[in-house]
């Protein structure tokens, strides 16, 4: 699924500046609109759907404080960048105070302004939604990564949370059985590995570790190693 646009919003009342932010700004997928004025940014913002403003602190009539101070007022979260030419560290705190994420003095380069914003969007991105295949993947290569540095309890909680997600999965079964085979724990990997060949009878890695399993049992060494799948 393709993601929204993103709206950006630049408020700055010298005409030059807002299209330096507008040209340095617009690159496909973003929508970037400009606000002259105070009044006209909160009019626009309360249309809702931005995610990022870039907001000039010193405007005439309705400056860029009181515009920061209107939205955290009635519970508007959008992110905002302070840009001003009339910086100073009270402003910067207040502003941050505020909820601003950013404070940039001007002149700033486009580079700068780009970054930002970059920055910025990137930190709210929404986080991919964790679905059970999701969750599962992710336990498989925690448990892989804990058996590598032998910290086997680490893996044996992953793998039982994986467990839980797929029943059936022929590599989960086999990986509990090499965590509790390198635990010292044969009879009860024995048992994964023939769960793994339930789960899929042609899985290699589980007829690799039966295989060594039943010759250790009947001869006391084997040559096959131990075979976690995959990567």
């Amino acid at each position: 699924m393709m993601s929204r646009e993103k709206h950006i919003l630049v408020v700055d009342d010298e005409t030059n500046i807002r299209m330096v932010f507008l040209t340095a700004l617009e690159v496909p997928g973003r929508l970037v609109m400009p606000a002259p004025n105070g009044q006209a940014a909160l009019d626009r913002l309360a249309e809702g759907g931005y995610d990022v403003v870039l907001l000039d602190l010193q405007m005439p009539g309705l400056g860029g404080m009181e515009v920061l101070e209107a939205l955290r007022a009635k519970g508007d979260n959008v992110p905002v960048i302070v840009v001003t030419a009339h910086g100073s560290i009270p402003d910067a705190v207040r502003a941050m105070r505020l909820g601003a994420v950013d404070f940039l003095p001007k002149p700033v380069t486009p580079e700068q302004i780009r970054a930002a914003v970059d920055e910025v969007l990137a930190r709210h991105e929404p986080a991919a939604p964790v679905t059970t295949g999701s969750a599962f993947t992710d336990d498989l290569v925690h448990a892989k990564r804990a058996i590598n540095r032998r910290a086997f309890d680490e893996a044996l909680v992953f793998l039982k949370q994986a467990l839980s997600l797929s029943p059936d999965s022929a590599e989960a079964h086999n990986l509990y059985g090499v965590a509790l085979e390198c635990e010292g724990r044969p009879n009860d990997a024995k048992r994964e590995y023939k769960a793994a060949l339930k789960a899929d009878r042609h899985y290699t890695p589980a007829v690799n570790n039966l295989r060594r399993h039943s010759m250790w049992t009947n001869y006391g060494e084997s040559d096959v190693p131990i075979d976690v799948g995959g990567d």
